[in-house]
């Protein structure tokens, strides 16, 4: 289920038979991580910027910068009992802090001048604007301006979260 987000070809050996034993991945959930000290204390632990959801993601980013490589242990099973609350892709708290981890995402990356960082930002919450009105889902941009006006009230603290280049990701 957490393998979604991850290359195809990861599951081609399964399917012709040949099943390996452990998997490189690019990105697995955090529900069931077992890493080992060292790598935390190297890259740091979760990051406060992100109000949720979104401080695995940027956790996998900053082990795989380091050198590191993650990994899926096939025959290992883990259970994760937690429902997402806000799991209905309408509602407005779930698309406000999606939109919240995006744009931070855009200001973080260290490639960026400030500058460009934050005009791609701009640019990013305007063209959201936009698909939403063409979309006629303007009820929706509370929860788009409610999220940029966050990121720009946490600007000092996620300037000083950047801590990774990801040249994989394109924005």
């Amino acid at each position: 289920k957490y393998l979604t987000r991850s290359d195809p070809e990861i599951f081609s050996s399964y399917f012709l038979g040949n099943p390996k034993s452990t998997l490189d991945v690019k990105f697995i959930a955090a529900a069931f991580w077992l890493l080992p000290r060292k790598v935390l204390e190297e890259v740091g632990g979760f990051d406060p910027v992100y109000f949720l959801y979104g401080e695995d993601d940027d956790l996998a980013n900053r082990i795989r910068s380091a050198g590191y490589r993650i990994g899926v242990v096939t025959d290992s099973k883990a259970y994760h009992y937690h429902t997402n609350s806000s799991a209905k892709s309408d509602d407005p708290i779930k698309l406000q802090r999606d939109i919240y981890n995006e744009l931070v995402e855009i200001v973080k990356r260290p490639a960026l001048s400030q500058t460009g960082a934050w005009l791609r930002c701009c640019r990013r919450v305007f063209g959201h604007a936009a698909s939403r009105l063409a979309l006629g889902h303007g009820a929706q941009l509370g929860a788009l301006f409610r999220a940029f006006r966050q990121v720009l009230y946490n600007r000092k603290m996620i300037h000083a979260s950047r801590k990774y280049t990801d040249k994989d990701r394109c924005y």
